[in-house]
C-alpha cells in the first residue's frame, strides 16, 4: 500500500512539474538528423547561473552566451528544460563559425519554494551532441 501511494505521489509531482511545458523529450530521430561529418564546437561563457534568492512568483531571465568555435555552422536542434516552469529559447538560424549567440532562459517561480536546480539540455551538431546548462537558486515564500 505504501509503495502504491509513493508511486502516485511521484507521478503526480512529475506531471505537475511538466504541466504546460512545450519542451518535451526529443524524439529518437533527433540524433539521426545530425550530420556527423559537419560537427562543430560550442563554447558557453558559463554553463551555470545562480540567480540567488528570490521571492515566490518572480520570473528570472538569463541569457547563456556562446560562440561557435568550430569550422562548420552551428545548428541547435533543440533546447529542452527539465521542468515546465523553465522555458528556454534557442536561435532558429545557424550560427557561423566564430559568431556568437544566446540561449535565453525564463524561470517562473510561481508555486516553487526552496532550492531550485533546473537543467536545460541542448542538442546540436556538436561533439558531444548534448550540452547541459543549469539554473540554480532559492525561492523564498511570498
Amino acid at each position: 500500500m505504501k509503495k502504491t501511494i509513493l508511486i502516485l505521489v511521484v507521478a503526480a509531482f512529475a506531471v505537475a512539474c511538466n504541466k504546460g511545458s512545450k519542451n518535451h523529450a526529443p524524439s529518437s530521430d533527433l540524433f539521426a538528423k545530425i550530420d556527423s561529418s559537419q560537427l562543430t564546437v560550442i563554447k558557453f561563457d558559463e554553463d551555470k547561473f545562480d540567480f540567488g534568492k528570490i521571492t515566490e512568483g518572480e520570473v528570472v531571465e538569463h541569457s547563456f552566451k556562446f560562440v561557435n568555435k568550430g569550422k562548420f555552422p552551428l545548428i541547435i536542434k533543440s533546447a529542452i528544460a527539465s521542468c515546465g516552469c523553465t522555458v528556454p529559447s534557442k536561435p532558429d538560424e545557424p550560427i557561423a563559425p566564430g559568431a556568437t549567440g544566446v540561449i535565453d532562459v525564463k524561470f517562473n517561480s510561481k508555486g516553487k519554494q526552496g532550492l531550485q536546480d533546473k537543467h536545460i539540455t541542448i542538442f546540436a551538431n556538436t561533439n558531444p551532441t548534448v550540452s547541459t546548462l543549469e539554473l540554480v537558486g532559492e525561492v523564498q515564500e511570498n
